[in-house]
């Protein structure tokens, strides 16, 4: 998934380098340039060695999962302290046409995108036959909640035109 990786790394150079930036976006072409050099990188240690890129993806995961639960963990203290306004009318400004929703779905998908590689790492898995279910039963709904929760952490904390103006969230 090349233009996959692509926007992940577009991504992940835009939060690096936001914090460089204060104030202002961070110029396209550091954004472009820094995740050239990430997708460089991350070539190299597949391609170098098979335990660097299995420990280098183990990293990047666990930290992409404490990330989201900080933000859950942020979202939930938020709406125990009383902030519900947000939630008051969860439903005014949404858009009701075939097109959007499809689009919404579309985009909220790109959190499961990686069930087309669970095929390539068969004859990796030790015991494939109770592995590859195994996998499956506990990613699956994993994924769900934590998208779920989520997404009511941002909107506990961002209202929908803050949400809308931003496009760093939930990206």
């Amino acid at each position: 998934m090349p233009t996959g990786n692509t926007v992940i790394a577009l991504t992940f150079a835009n939060y690096i380098l936001q914090p460089f930036f204060a104030g202002c976006a961070p110029p396209d072409t550091a954004i472009r340039l820094l995740a050239a050099c990430v997708i460089c990188f991350l070539t190299w240690v597949n391609c170098t060695n098979v335990d660097w890129a299995t420990k280098v993806q183990d990293v990047f995961t666990v930290a992409k999962i404490i990330a989201l639960i900080i933000i859950i963990v942020a979202g939930v203290y938020h709406l125990s302290t009383g902030h519900t306004e947000n939630y008051q009318h969860p439903f005014e400004g949404t858009i009701w046409e075939a097109g959007a929703i499809a689009t919404a779905f579309y985009q909220g998908l790109f959190s499961f995108a990686g069930w087309n590689y669970l095929n390539f790492v068969v004859e990796e898995l030790q015991n494939p036959y109770r592995n590859l279910p195994l996998a499956i039963l506990i990613s699956l709904p994993l994924v769900t909640l934590i998208y779920f929760l989520v997404n009511v952490a941002y909107f506990a904390v961002l209202t929908p035109a803050e949400i809308l103006a931003s496009n760093a969230v939930a990206v």
